[in-house]
């Protein structure tokens, strides 16, 4: 039966990426974790070495491009189209649209539920914190949150000019596999003896305050 179930689950997997069709452009090394909901497929725009991830939905209509390099938490939504209801010949609504494309830079990551509505653009190499709810432009470089978004600070750029010289995007790193998590604190070691538990020795336990802190 686990057989049968993996493949019933793989066959409907196909079909629902079939029946999406192609994106209008997609680079090499785009990673995107299922389940994943989107329309109008034909109106987005992937760079390469693009990770995102699960329960994300994408309401493409007005057009989305994500560049180079982007990374994206857990439940991501970007909308794209707005109904009209002012001046509306209905209730809530009518069936008028408006499209407002999205427009991502490189090097961007977004945290998870982050919400991305329509008519944004976001600058190169910005951090979008989890649960965010972005309305207005984002500049490069800048680390937003908060509902609306608003700005909390900014990147050190020149840091993130050498980096992207050299090459170090992580999302290529751990494609060619040469990236692998190096963990910076950790699950406190006092809470399994508080359970009466023995510690485990893996580097996600934080042994305490003379753990070595990173470079």
């Amino acid at each position: 039966m686990g057989i049968l179930r993996t493949v019933i689950r793989r066959i409907v997997n196909w079909s629902l990426r079939s029946s999406c069709g192609p994106f209008a452009a997609r680079g090499e090394n785009v990673h995107i974790a299922e389940p994943f909901t989107m329309n109008y497929p034909e109106r987005v725009f992937l760079g390469r070495d693009i990770y995102i991830g699960g329960y994300a939905v994408f309401n493409s209509a007005g057009g989305i491009r994500i560049g180079d390099g982007c990374v994206f938490g857990p439940f991501v939504h970007i909308y794209t189209a707005n109904h009209r209801y002012e001046d509306a010949e209905a209730l809530p609504f009518d069936e008028y649209e408006y499209f407002e494309p999205v427009d991502v830079g490189p090097n961007v990551w977004i945290g998870g539920d982050a919400v991305l509505l329509p008519g944004v653009t976001v600058g190169e190499g910005a951090v979008i914190a989890a649960g965010a709810v972005v309305v207005k432009d984002v500049p490069a470089g800048a680390v937003v949150g908060g509902l609306p978004a608003r700005l909390l600070k900014s990147r050190d750029m020149d840091r993130y000019r050498r980096l992207k010289a050299e090459g170090q995007i992580i999302n290529a790193l751990v494609g060619a596999g040469r990236n692998r998590p190096k963990p910076i604190g950790g699950v406190p070691k006092q809470w399994f003896l508080d359970a009466g538990l023995p510690a485990p020795s893996e580097t996600w336990v934080d042994a305490g305050p003379n753990m070595p802190t990173a470079p």
